[in-house]
């Protein structure tokens, strides 16, 4: 039952991650060069993603391996060091993360 549990956070935390990046399943399985089926059945809670799939996951997004698979928050040094590490494409998307977060902020606050 834990385990079940387990792999349903697991698939939750892929499918935010997935919805924080504006990718559809269909892009985020190509990005992990996994099949569509295989891909959902991940964030389903139905499968367990493989070492080769988590690193693939690090290196296309940036994604915390931690956070994904055990739901720990990284602090914003631990942040600022995977922004400073990654490539130009994962800054960007990052960055517009951030921007999309203070504009809903900002808009409540009006």
């Amino acid at each position: 039952m834990e385990r079940t549990v387990a792999k349903w956070e697991t698939g939750k935390r892929l499918r935010k991650l997935r919805e924080a990046l504006g990718y559809t399943q269909e892009e985020m399985a190509e990005l992990l060069e996994v099949s569509l089926t295989l891909y959902k059945k991940m964030e389903n809670g139905n499968y367990n993603i493989s070492i080769r799939t988590m690193r693939r996951l690090k290196k296309v997004t940036g994604a915390s391996i931690d956070h994904l698979m055990f739901g720990e928050r990284k602090s914003f040094d631990d942040i600022w060091r995977l922004m400073q590490n990654s490539d130009n494409i994962v800054k960007m998307k990052l960055l517009l993360r951030l921007i999309r977060q203070m504009s809903r902020v900002n808009a409540k606050k009006i």
